[in-house]
């Protein structure tokens, strides 16, 4: 799934969440509350990555966790590799 940098943050911090990203020098730097990662400047799908997964491990009450699932499970469903 491609996912948007700047509309994870814009999502993650719609929800209260404390998710940022800094970018310079050639890198970025995100984080979500105490946690940081830094990426490569060209890297902006791996750092939204990371923010999402953090997101979901760490608040999975989280409305953006939940949605995630929803879709898992509907891509997986709509694929017939939904088994369970």
């Amino acid at each position: 799934m491609k996912r948007d940098l700047f509309a994870t943050v814009q999502m993650l911090q719609a929800e209260g969440l404390d998710a940022r990203v800094r970018i310079g020098e050639g890198m970025l730097e995100v984080s979500l509350d105490n946690r940081i990662a830094t990426f490569r400047t060209p890297d902006f799908r791996g750092a939204a990555n990371w923010l999402a997964g953090c997101a979901c491990a760490y608040y999975p009450e989280s409305c953006f966790a939940r949605l995630r699932r929803f879709l898992v499970r509907s891509a997986g469903a709509a694929t017939g590799s939904d088994r369970r």
